[in-house]
């Protein structure tokens, strides 16, 4: 392009490309210069490369409108579909999808994913049309929509970080397919499917990864959430989830301990029992209160309020777990129940601010508990 009597050079992107044959020779990355135009997609750069530049880089394309779901890479560590990511950087980078073998290049082998769901299909399409409903409530179609739009790109696979610790699991894309079929209210293979989820329901750690890089926004976590709820109204539970949550019922704690031992990390002498000229709670929560290796972060949280001198109270036997694990496990009734209690409690004595160190007590206390409520402002030390 010339400008004048000048050369104006087009802009260009820099493109590394991840490389391999398995069996015949090693990982690399290949460097090419691609033309920057507007609104250019990865898989722009791809088809780039192999048409105009003639490198044979081995990649997925079909529809290019995101609906296959056969071009899911990761691109600078994020992962998204090829055909639908925009590049606005001058460099990227771009690698095969993880947690997948990988067959050459940007391919990866879904089978055995694909395969985990196919052994189950007996279960998952099962109806029983002698229970065919005449009319069906709308309403009650919206979830399966929403888990019908998967288009089974793998991406939920690839960012779940529980996958390369448990190969074996099925992973969030086989549960969004079981939460498909039975949020159904036309399907009549419910309880079979829940008797044989077994107890890899419970391997997902709720970080909702899996839905912030979905394309489709499918509501994946709570669908495992929902599928946790159905297993234990069915009685299906494992003994040991049982046995927490009658251990919270009973005790305020999953931990199994008595009430009066809940602050046996404190020391003789050094008791911060709340009262109402204290204005700050610190919520100890369920792990500190009775894992003793967990015990030495609220005696060393104490003594850095003791030297800011920040007074803080803590509410000793009668603080109750805050429901965060509960309600991940599915027993949302209990949650419940143990949000009320606590909000009762903080208000009746009067709590302006809470400090915890718990992730799980911090999450829950400001995304889950309701709204007005209270007054009080939570904070994460």
């Amino acid at each position: 392009m010339s400008e004048g009597n000048q050369m104006v050079e087009s802009p260009k992107i820099d493109v590394r490309v991840f490389r391999l044959t398995p069996e015949m020779d090693e990982p690399k990355y290949e460097a090419f210069e691609v033309p920057k135009l507007p609104k250019m997609t990865v898989l722009d750069a791809l088809e780039y490369i192999t048409e105009e530049i003639g490198r044979d880089i081995a990649y997925r394309s079909s529809c290019g409108i995101a609906h296959c779901g056969q071009c899911a890479v990761s691109v600078n560590g994020e992962r998204v579909l090829a055909c639908l990511h925009m590049i606005e950087e001058d460099k990227i980078t771009i690698e095969p999808l993880p947690n997948f073998p990988i067959i050459r290049d940007l391919v990866v082998d879904f089978d055995r994913r694909r395969n985990e769901t196919q052994k189950h299909l007996h279960l998952i399409r099962n109806k029983d049309m002698e229970q065919f409903p005449e009319k069906i409530d709308p309403t009650q179609m919206e979830k399966v929509i929403d888990f019908s739009q998967c288009i089974e790109c793998q991406i939920c696979q690839g960012v779940c970080p529980i996958i390369p610790g448990y190969m074996e699991w099925p992973g969030p894309s086989h549960f969004s397919w079981v939460s498909r079929f039975n949020t159904d209210p036309r399907d009549g293979g419910k309880n079979n499917r829940l008797n044989n989820i077994g107890n890899e329901l419970w391997y997902c750690s709720n970080c909702n990864s899996c839905v912030n890089d979905c394309p489709w926004e499918i509501p994946i976590r709570d669908g495992i959430n929902e599928l946790r709820s159905q297993v234990i109204e069915t009685g299906f539970l494992p003994k040991a989830l049982q046995d927490s949550l009658e251990s919270t019922l009973t005790s305020g704690s999953p931990y199994q301990g008595a009430r009066k031992k809940r602050n046996q990390w404190i020391s003789a002498g050094e008791e911060k029992a709340f009262s109402d000229s204290k204005k700050t709670l610190y919520f100890v929560g369920c792990t500190s209160s009775y894992d003793t290796r967990a015990q030495e972060i609220p005696k060393a949280l104490v003594k850095i309020f003791d030297k800011a001198n920040i007074e803080i109270g803590i509410l000793d036997d009668e603080e109750t777990c805050c429901g965060g694990p509960i309600k991940n496990i599915g027993e949302i009734g209990l949650f419940e129940m143990l949000k009320d209690e606590n909000i009762k409690k903080f208000n009746d004595y009067g709590v302006e601010n809470i400090v915890t160190h718990c992730p799980h007590s911090f999450n829950t206390f400001k995304k889950d508990y309701l709204e007005g409520e209270g007054d009080y402002k939570i904070y994460h030390h």
